[in-house]
C-alpha cells in the first residue's frame, strides 16, 4: 500500500529520527520518495540516513553533495529504491533548522513472499574486498539497488563485481570498475539485473572507513 509516511515536517539541525516514524512489526517499505521544501533566502544542506539509528554506516546522503543543497525559494525532490525494514526509520538533518518542509511516502507491504528486501546490514567497505552478499539456495535476486556513499574527505575508488556461483571477482563480472566517489557524494547503481542461487555481490574501495554501502532487492523463490 502507498503511504504517508508521517505528516509534513521541517527538519531540525541536529540528526533526528522524522516524524517519530518506525515501520511496523511485519512489515516493510518498498522505496521512498522525500519532498524537500526551502523557504529560506538561502541555499541549505541536508543529510539523510535510513536504519534504526543515525550513524556512519546507515547515512545515506549528505549535505556536501549539490544534490542534497536545497536552492533557495526551491523544492527537491529525493527517490530511494532502498528497503526500510521493521523498526527502521528515516532520519535527517538540515545546516539551519526550521528552513526546511519535508513531505514523505512510501509503499508499505507485508513481509511475506515475494517481496523486497534488504540485502546487508549497512556497512563501510574495507580495501581487501568482501563478499557482500550471496544469493541463498532455491532463491533469485533481481533489480538490486546499491547506494555507495564517500563520508570521507578525499575521492576513493570503489570497486564492484557481480560473481557467478563458483567463480570469482574478475574484469568480466564488474558493474564498479575502480568508479572514484567525491566527497559527500552518493553514487547509486539501479541494476535491471538476475542473481541465481550462489551468486554473489563483492565490493572493495581503494581507502578504508570512508565509504558506506547499502543494497536492497527482491528475493524470490525459485
Amino acid at each position: 500500500m502507498i503511504k504517508r509516511l508521517f505528516n509534513p515536517i521541517t527538519v531540525p539541525n541536529a540528526a533526528a529520527r522524522l516524524g517519530n516514524y518506525s515501520v511496523p512489526a511485519g512489515k516493510r517499505i518498498d522505496g521512498f520518495e522525500l519532498l524537500v521544501c526551502n523557504a529560506s533566502g538561502a541555499a541549505v544542506g541536508l543529510d539523510l540516513w535510513i536504519g534504526a539509528a543515525a550513524s556512519d554506516t546507515t547515512k545515506l546522503f549528505d549535505r556536501r553533495s549539490d544534490k542534497m543543497q536545497i536552492p533557495a525559494k526551491g523544492v527537491t525532490v529525493i527517490s530511494s529504491r532502498q528497503v526500510l525494514d521493521a523498526g527502521f526509520g528515516l532520519w535527517a538533518a538540515a545546516s539551519a533548522a526550521g528552513a526546511l518542509t519535508l513531505h514523505a511516502s512510501g509503499v508499505e507491504i507485508a513481509a511475506a513472499g515475494a517481496v523486497p528486501r534488504r540485502l546487508w546490514t549497512s556497512v563501510g567497505v574495507g580495501v581487501g574486498g568482501a563478499d557482500r552478499y550471496t544469493v541463498p539456495a532455491l532463491h533469485t535476486l533481481i533489480n538490486p539497488e546499491i547506494a555507495v556513499l564517500n563520508r570521507g574527505n578525499a575521492a576513493v575508488n570503489f570497486s564492484g563485481w557481480l560473481v557467478p556461483s563458483g567463480g570469482s571477482a574478475a574484469g568480466s563480472n564488474y558493474f564498479a570498475p575502480a568508479m572514484p566517489v567525491e566527497p559527500g557524494a552518493t553514487v547509486t547503481f539501479s541494476l535491471r539485473q538476475v542473481l541465481h542461487a550462489g551468486d554473489k555481490i563483492r565490493v572493495l574501495a581503494s581507502a578504508g572507513s570512508a565509504l558506506t554501502i547499502h543494497g536492497s532487492g527482491y528475493e524470490i523463490t525459485q
